[in-house]
């Protein structure tokens, strides 16, 4: 096995069996046990494996550059059509619960809203609630807010003197109608005195969505993007279901831009409403004119009928936007628009609510909303005294329940008769 063995100077020779002689250094042991480390040969291997040739690139060919192409164009399809939909379908039935019944008096937005940790759930799924608008991409909304940073168009609500009378007044009237949950602010427009419950609660709106409608119409009239006496036909894409005769129109039918005014407002006619929202860009355009007047907690999310209450809104900023087409030191509208707004908004067919609770020679202009779980009125109203004050009472309630509206009806009262006396 280890071949002939030769003793030289301590060292180890071997004979291998080749015949040449290998040093393989000092050794410890005797000829049996020798275990020197071995000297590494330099010698190259008689059985080394050949070289490999060096692979060449192979270049890419037309046909290989198209089907990268078609590869990538079918990923593109999926990521912009099938995983938005996955997403909006997993959110719209897992995430997404609307604005549910009151449970506690903690919240209107049941399993929307948290009040332990001031975290609206229903924001993180749809951010469209904090930002300007509503811009669509292949039917999924992008969210973008370019208004930051901006001063508020609208001048503020500045609170006087408090009228805790008055709040604990409404309170005692509320308590009599434990199944009502309202949100109440009432504010004078002459010495800023106020009274006001949980009017920072968001609240779905139903139809007094149509007020900010209203206004941004004539701030378009006022950028002379169309005129009063434009006109638009009734296709079938306008009409809608629910108040209002507009519904039951032929289509074709051609109607101006102040008649449509008039019906959205005085008969709160829903096809009327999503003919103008369409005239001044649909919901993008009202979201972005209500993020740059500095109105913080209303939004359009839905076109009308609003029967599941997606558009939403709170007292204070219902009150900011009656003040504003109110106010005669205001620099929001011009004296044109403000009295348009004002013609129509006084003559609304719906009087059952807070005008009914006023008496007959009172002028109140308003706006309405009903959606069976809500029930609301907003508008200004002028005392003989020349006096003005804002009252806006949203209220809700089991759906279609009497008791909103009976509550809303004695809560105006009361409150025309405190403001009326209070000297």
């Amino acid at each position: 096995m280890w071949g002939k063995m030769v003793y030289r100077d301590n060292a180890v020779r071997k004979e291998n069996y080749y015949g040449y002689q290998q040093d393989y250094g000092e050794y410890n042991y005797g000829y049996r046990g020798v275990t020197a480390p071995q000297k590494k040969n330099n010698r190259k291997s008689m059985h080394s494996s050949p070289k490999m040739p060096k692979l060449r690139k192979r270049k890419r060919s037309l046909k290989d550059v198209i089907g990268l192409s078609v590869v990538l164009a079918v990923l593109g399809v999926i990521a912009l059509f099938f995983v938005p939909t996955a997403y909006h379908m997993f959110t719209a039935t897992f995430m997404h619960t609307g604005i549910n019944n009151v449970s506690s008096a903690d919240s209107v937005c049941q399993n929307n809203f948290d009040p332990k940790s001031g975290v609206n759930y229903n924001e993180l799924v749809y951010p469209t609630l904090s930002y300007s608008s509503n811009y669509t991409f292949f039917n999924q909304r992008l969210h973008i807010d370019a208004n930051e940073g901006k001063k508020a168009q609208m001048s503020p609500i500045r609170y006087g003197k408090h009228l805790e009378g008055l709040e604990k007044s409404l309170k005692a009237l509320n308590a009599k109608y434990p199944n009502v949950k309202p949100s109440i602010l009432v504010w004078s427009i002459d010495d800023h005195s106020y009274a006001k419950i949980d009017s920072d609660k968001i609240y779905p709106c139903a139809s007094i969505i149509k007020l900010p409608v209203l206004i941004q119409l004539y701030k378009s009239i006022e950028a002379e993007q169309f005129g009063v006496n434009d006109s638009m036909f009734l296709t079938e894409y306008y009409r809608s279901p629910g108040s209002g005769n507009m519904q039951y129109a032929q289509v074709g039918r051609q109607y101006s831009i102040s008649q449509l005014a008039a019906m959205m407002i005085q008969d709160s006619d829903n096809t009327a409403t999503n003919m103008l929202m369409s005239k001044i860009g649909s919901m993008n355009d009202v979201n972005a004119a209500l993020k740059n007047w500095g109105i913080k907690h209303t939004r359009v999310r839905t076109w009308l009928p609003d029967l599941t209450g997606n558009n939403y809104t709170t007292a204070e900023d219902m009150a900011q936007m009656l003040y504003n087409i109110t106010d005669d030191n205001n620099s929001f509208l011009n004296v044109n628009s403000q009295c348009d707004i004002i013609n129509i908004m006084g003559k609304v067919k719906n009087v059952n609510l807070i005008k009914a609770g006023l008496p007959a020679n009172v002028e109140f202009i308003h706006k309405t909303g009903d959606i069976g779980k809500m029930l609301g009125d907003a508008g200004v109203v002028y005392m003989p005294s020349g006096e003005r004050y804002i009252v806006v009472i949203l209220a809700y309630r089991p759906h279609n329940d009497v008791n909103g509206k009976l509550f809303i009806q004695q809560a105006s009262k009361m409150i025309y008769n405190y403001m009326y006396n209070r000297g």
